[in-house]
């Protein structure tokens, strides 16, 4: 097993921790105010690692305007790609949501293949193949006899996969060439300018961060920094991994996180629902267990 899949493994058991924060600070909220009061603590988050950055490693600065202003739109890209995901998740289970990211490593492959000359075999195609028909395998949905296709959840988590793809090409692409913490340091700075201009231009959102904070009480701001921390936690480990294997192989080992979320689900729905239930019929659940085991026998693939 290489370096870079224990790094990346890390991730998707960071990740679907936060899935299920998200989740539950979304339903906490009785109308639309929990997307807006996320993003905006989403994009927050960038000040405090700036800030820690800067302070361990001063020579972050030092890097050509060109890749600072790259990255700090990807760090507005990466912001503006959580929307899509939020959205889908106010619609859907915690479960169902997180396995459409997968479709991430189709959006990967492709970039690597067009903009950084990276090859995968044919064993490791079959492999995104297997992760992508998991996902679109748990996309569907029983209404009595039917099966239907969650057309409106799909295409938001496309999306939203298409937008974390092109943030980790984007990372990827200047990290090869200059420093990591310096490639870091103005993504992050790209988070904060999102966060300004969200509280400055943009009413409905800026409304729903204070009265979340206002109404949410200590819980509320606790929780929504906790889970910053951890996806930020998660978004390092990512990025390392993508800078020592090619960006699908990467993205295709958070084909895991659906495994991970789908457990912490059912540990949640039978000892403390009170924080969040997933739906586990006979039937959605060898939907869920059909799905999986494609995801993870793609993902065994890609450690062979």
């Amino acid at each position: 097993m290489g370096y870079w899949l224990l790094i990346a493994l890390l991730a998707p058991t960071l990740w679907a921790v936060t899935n299920h924060i998200d989740k539950y600070l979304l339903n906490q909220q009785l109308d639309q105010r929990g997307i807006g009061a996320l993003l905006t603590a989403s994009a927050l988050i960038g000040l405090p690692c700036m800030l820690a950055i800067v302070l361990l490693r001063p020579g972050v600065l030092h890097i050509s305007l060109f890749h600072s202003l790259m990255m700090v739109a990807n760090g507005v890209l990466y912001i503006v790609g959580l929307l899509p995901y939020l959205y889908a998740l106010q619609r859907d289970e915690t479960s169902i949501i997180v396995p459409l990211f997968q479709t991430t490593a189709i959006f990967s492959y492709l970039l690597g293949l067009i903009f950084l000359d990276e090859q995968l075999s044919i064993r490791q195609l079959a492999a995104v193949l297997l992760l992508v028909g998991g996902a679109v395998i748990i996309s569907l949905e029983r209404k009595w006899q039917l099966v239907q296709f969650k057309a409106d959840v799909f295409w938001l988590m496309l999306l939203a996969a298409l937008l974390n793809a092109l943030n980790w090409f984007v990372f990827k692409y200047v990290a090869i060439q200059d420093d990591f913490w310096a490639t870091s340091f103005w993504e992050y700075a790209g988070f904060l300018l999102t966060a300004l201009f969200i509280l400055l231009a943009v009413p409905p959102y800026r409304r729903d961060f204070v009265v979340a904070m206002r109404h949410g009480g200590r819980q509320m701001i606790g929780l929504s920094a906790l889970n910053e921390l951890i996806g930020i936690g998660a978004k390092t480990a990512t990025n390392i991994a993508s800078l020592l294997a090619p960006l699908a192989l990467v993205s295709s080992i958070n084909g895991l996180q659906p495994l991970f979320t789908f457990i912490y689900g059912i540990v949640l729905t039978y000892y403390l629902p009170r924080y969040g239930s997933e739906r586990l019929s006979r039937g959605i659940v060898m939907q869920k267990t059909t799905a999986l085991v494609l995801i993870i026998a793609g993902t065994t693939l890609l450690s062979v």
